[in-house]
């Protein structure tokens, strides 16, 4: 069984639910409880090993250092720009 499969499943269930679905129409069960079955079936296969890891590589990504990077940044330049697109008109910019 792949992993994407059950996640992908879990997350529609999750999303449908957050939208202000409870029910789902094909099962007429509830979105929560959907994604929870989806959630112990990929534990399960997990702790049985019987289960194909497709995700997607693990980028490694340093998020601390990029957080400081930022931070850096933020302290160069402490008066923002407002920005050149037809959406600051809207928003107000900074």
């Amino acid at each position: 069984m792949k992993v994407s499969v059950y996640y992908d499943a879990a997350m529609r269930h999750l999303m449908s639910y957050w939208e202000g679905e409870d029910i789902d129409p094909d099962s007429g069960l509830p979105h929560i409880v959907k994604a929870i079955a989806c959630l112990f079936v990929l534990r399960d296969s997990m702790l049985l090993g019987n289960y194909t890891d497709d995700r997607p590589p693990n980028n490694k990504l340093d998020m601390q250092a990029l957080n400081k990077h930022v931070e850096n940044i933020i302290d160069k330049y402490p008066e923002c720009a407002k920005p050149y697109t037809i959406d600051s008109q809207v928003s107000g910019g900074c």
